[in-house]
């Protein structure tokens, strides 16, 4: 894996939210770079109940599985209305399913001082203020540990 494919899973991503959604629409979406080299993206439906609602990450997930691929990173970006873009670090839940390509899946984290990209680039420096991290083995939340599967892949 390399920058450029980093760039170019951002740049799927921020392509589906401009595709998919009206410009003054609050949308997300997600990519997930494989093993493979190929880059999936989703997005959630709207519903009516919010208990029945899906993250981003679930349809890119859904695919690499029916794949038979590994996940090696992923992102998810919510544009405001406004136009200013935030990326969203993965849930709990979703941080459990990628748990199961192993400890050294590539996420991105929001920077906590400012989740938002610095400007239209694609980069993962400027589109990341925090960069990528390993998915980490427990949680960045205090007191919710996850398991290390670094044995399933």
């Amino acid at each position: 894996m390399n920058d450029p494919q980093l760039d170019a899973t951002i740049a799927a991503c921020r392509q589906l939210i401009t595709t998919r959604f009206p410009a003054d629409q609050d949308a997300g979406a997600a990519a997930m770079l494989l093993e493979d080299g190929t880059i999936l993206t989703g997005t959630a439906p709207e519903t009516l109940n919010a208990s029945v609602e899906l993250c981003h990450e679930t349809e890119p997930y859904c695919a690499a599985y029916r794949l038979q691929q590994r996940i090696i990173a992923s992102v998810c970006l919510h544009r405001q209305a406004s136009g200013r873009t935030v990326v969203s670090s993965p849930c709990g839940i979703c941080r459990e399913r990628l748990a199961i390509h192993g400890p050294d899946v590539l996420v991105a984290v929001a920077d906590p001082k400012d989740p938002s990209t610095s400007n239209g680039r694609s980069s993962a420096q400027s589109c990341l203020t925090t960069g990528w991290w390993p998915f980490p083995r427990t949680s960045i939340h205090a007191g919710c540990r996850h398991p290390d599967l670094s044995a399933a892949k």
